[in-house]
């Protein structure tokens, strides 16, 4: 064997096995895949500055949701130290609750709530009162369902998150 031939021979064994790789690397297709997850995040300065509560929800899969339409209840809630929750609107006065389309909540995509409890709440009766000092708990709710696709069904889910802050 001459030496041209054996660093031909040497050559298109290298090249051979490097191209191998990529010829057989092929992946056989994998089920989608459903990810929903929220970050929620609560920031108390204390009166007379509101907290602000922030949720974000982000689709890490790639299947697409829609959000459920839960008018009139409220992504964020309030909850004081007795778990007793602090209603954010007046439950007497009625609520105009049209059908809402959301855009899907897409692969990569994410939405974001925000809201700002100010100390103030409702009673049951509709009475506007102030919230004492005290640690309270905001918690978020998102409930989804997701698209189908070609072939698919589709399939309901909730993601909840909770944070406390401190209201003086």
């Amino acid at each position: 064997m001459t030496p041209r031939f054996a660093f031909l021979l040497a050559l298109a064994c290298a090249g051979s096995l490097s191209c191998g790789s990529r010829a057989t690397g092929f992946l056989a297709p994998r089920d989608p895949v459903l990810d929903i997850r929220m970050e929620l995040s609560a920031i108390s300065k204390g009166s007379p500055n509101p907290a602000l509560i922030k949720a974000v929800v982000r689709n890490f899969g790639d299947i697409s949701v829609g959000q459920t339409n839960t008018c009139p209840l409220v992504v964020i809630r309030f909850y004081d130290g007795q778990n007793v929750e602090l209603l954010q609107r007046d439950p007497t006065a009625p609520v105009p609750c049209p059908l809402m389309l959301m855009l899907p909540l897409e692969g990569g995509m994410s939405v974001e709530f925000s809201y700002e409890f100010d100390g103030t709440y409702f009673s049951e009766s509709g009475e506007r009162l102030e919230a004492p000092p005290g640690t309270y708990r905001a918690v978020a709710t998102y409930e989804y369902r997701s698209l189908p696709g070609p072939g698919g069904t589709e399939m309901p889910g909730v993601v909840t998150r909770e944070a406390s802050f401190v209201w003086q």
